[in-house]
């Protein structure tokens, strides 16, 4: 009575997918799979069953997998060279073949919105004013257990509208309270989770351009490779953005329209020389190019600050540039406000002047004051709607006036005629104020890096950090004016969590391609101090609009797979912490950690005779196949070519 049991597993992982279709199997290459006729050999070793072959292959065939495995030299070990071999089988043994593809080739994260979906405004957060509610932020996974020693951590958060705050305030000194928060080991809740601001009165992002610039170059990737890069580029912070095989991506920050000068790398090869001479040794300097990337934005914030003047009239202001490198300081408060002015020049033709990354015509007109104002009219309205900024004329000039915070980029470029413009310096409005023989002193610091995002309701809010004391007083920031009717909500997403270890250091460092789970519910009243208050049961809803999927076949998942296979058909365990051994035998994985396969599986039903009592084994095997997807279409048409000689499906 046949048996219920799987077949037994057996694993054969391909290097870059190579299959054998010619010749003998001798020099099969490590990594290399093939299928040969066992049992017909010739001088270069067993016959190799090449894709169209199978068609006419007899159905009494005896035929063995064979999976290629590095040639290891005459050393004082039991290692050999022979390839990994199936039992042997006939086409009529085949009793299944099927492919399993990788089933999630890109990585989604968990997003929830809390509150404001952008699209329907009663979904937007609406407390009254002294009301509060709770959120309930419940973060897992392998990212949320490798820094915070626990596979998951709840997090109950406070927060409300005081008396005389709007809705955006308020939200917006909540998300800046969750991202302030620390989980265990004082690790910042911003490395696991993405916290931000929705906000609908967002307009498209504007500010000073920053561009992401990348150089891909082959070394180890180490941190002398790195220093090496840094050493050329003193003005910026070089990261290792990436690796992948043995090339690594640097990337720098730099001011938008920068052009950094390519990487030279100088390499020494040896010249071949005659028996009697020393080899002579040959520099050559390799150069590569940056690629400029993605585009983002910093802006500046008001700051201010009130001291004694002493006398009641000397200004401070000199002392403070003084002892301030890098900042501008000027007596006044701020008032939230920056202008720049735009003053034409030229007799005829046209220009464009690029506001926030759009293009207005400016077209001249009998006079450049006539010219100004006539831009003014035909403009003035699209302006303000698409960035805010507001526009006058000023005999030869065009005023542009926005918010200090994320005042536009103005650039202008001639079309035809002569008709050009200069763009004068940002100046930051300030109003005076002075008594008591104290003054008040402002300046602005730069942002943070924002990138665009699919809409501008989820941009993140650019945020800044304070300049230090100054006799014993502090900076304070100078927020914009709220907007009472913006709709409002946060945003939570989980973060990539990436550890990838290399071939050699697999056994000291655990590899992880994953992100944080996150889990949102709130919308709830925590207590009711009087029973005379209203109850609000749904100040607002909590949404998913992305749940967390890792990619499955990975590479860095399969190496313990790989390990085994070696046990079962070498019966031998791959050293570990011997780098020598590893080298020699050539014990390095075919597998890439990042990299996602595609399964073959093909299954075998041993009924031959088997030892005692004349009975036969009835055993099935199935021999798993590995290819790098992209890399598996030799491997494809060589399963297919079996699938279709057996009239299997596949």
């Amino acid at each position: 009575m046949p048996g219920t049991h799987s077949a037994m597993s057996r694993h054969m992982f391909t290097l870059n997918g190579n299959v054998l279709e010619n010749g003998g199997a001798k020099n099969i290459a490590k990594g290399q799979f093939t299928i040969v006729k066992s049992n017909v050999a010739t001088a270069a070793g067993a016959t190799v069953v090449a894709t169209g072959d199978f068609a006419a292959l007899p159905a009494s065939q005896v035929l063995e997998m064979r999976l290629g495995k590095h040639r290891v030299p005459d050393v004082r070990t039991a290692s050999n060279s022979k390839a990994y071999a199936s039992e042997t089988f006939k086409l009529g043994n085949i009793v299944d073949i099927k492919k399993i593809s990788p089933k999630f080739t890109k990585r989604k994260f968990d997003e929830l919105v809390v509150g404001y979906d952008g699209i329907n405004d009663i979904s937007a957060i609406n407390l009254e004013e002294g009301q509060h509610a709770v959120l309930d932020i419940l973060l897992k996974g392998d990212h949320v257990g490798f820094i915070a020693n626990s596979s998951s951590y709840p997090i109950k958060f406070h927060f409300g509208r005081e008396v005389g705050e709007t809705n955006q305030e308020s939200i917006k000194r909540a998300v800046k309270a969750l991202n302030a928060m620390t989980l265990t080991n004082n690790v910042s809740i911003q490395e696991v989770v993405d916290i931000s601001v929705i906000d609908s009165t967002n307009l498209a992002l504007t500010g000073v351009a920053y561009t992401f610039q990348t150089l891909t170059v082959v070394d180890n990737g180490d941190s002398n490779d790195l220093a090496n890069v840094q050493a050329q580029y003193p003005t910026y912070n070089v990261t290792l953005a990436s690796r992948d095989g043995l090339s690594s991506t640097y990337t720098i920050l730099a001011p938008d329209a920068t052009v950094l000068a390519d990487y030279d790398y100088v390499t020494i090869s040896a010249v071949d020389a005659n028996c009697d001479e020393e080899a002579e040794t040959t520099p050559t300097t390799v150069s590569t190019a940056w690629i400029a990337g993605k585009t983002c934005y910093a802006t500046v914030e008001n700051y201010k600050i009130q001291l004694p003047d002493g006398d009641c009239t000397a200004s401070r202001a000199a002392e403070l540039n003084a002892y301030y490198d890098g900042l501008t300081i000027v007596a006044g408060a701020p008032t939230g406000e920056a202008s720049a002015n735009v003053t034409l020049a030229g007799t005829s033709g046209t220009a464009n002047v690029n506001i926030a990354g759009v293009d207005y015509l400016a077209t001249f007109n009998t006079d450049l004051a006539t010219t100004a104002s006539d831009f003014v009219t035909a403009h003035a309205s699209a302006i303000l709607l698409a960035s805010g900024a507001v526009i006058t004329a000023v005999g030869d000039d065009i005023v542009v006036t926005d918010n200090a915070v994320g005042f536009p980029a103005i650039l202008v470029e001639g079309i035809t005629g002569d008709l050009d413009a200069t763009v004068g310096a940002i100046v930051y409005a300030v109003s005076s104020a002075t008594g008591a023989c104290q003054g008040v002193y402002s300046t602005q610091v730069l942002t943070n890096i924002v990138c665009d995002e699919c809409d501008p309701i989820f941009l993140k809010q650019f945020e800044s950090n304070a300049p230090e004391d100054f006799d014993f007083s502090s900076w304070e920031l100078v927020v914009g004016v709220a907007d009472a009717n913006a709709k409002m909500g946060i945003k939570i997403k989980g973060k990539a969590f990436d550890f990838t270890p290399t071939d050699i250091s697999r056994d000291q460092i655990p590899f992880f391609e994953t992100s944080t789970k996150v889990e949102v519910s709130g919308g709830y009243v925590m207590e009711v101090n009087q029973s005379f208050q209203d109850q609000y049961t749904d100040m607002f809803s909590v949404v998913r609009t992305s749940r967390a999927q890792d990619r499955d076949n990975l590479g860095g998942h399969l190496m313990q797979l790989e390990d085994a296979s070696r046990a079962y058909f070498d019966g031998e365990v791959r050293h570990r912490d011997n780098m020598y051994a590893r080298q020699v035998l050539g014990e390095e994985s075919v597998l890439d950690f990042k990299k996602q396969y595609f399964q073959y599986a093909i299954t075998i039903h041993d009924s031959k005779y088997s030892q005692g009592v004349g009975r036969t084994s009835d055993m099935g095997t199935t021999y798993n196949v590995w290819a790098e997807l992209g890399k598996q279409a030799p491997m494809e048409a060589y399963m297919s070519a079996i699938a279709t000689k057996v009239g299997m499906p596949f």
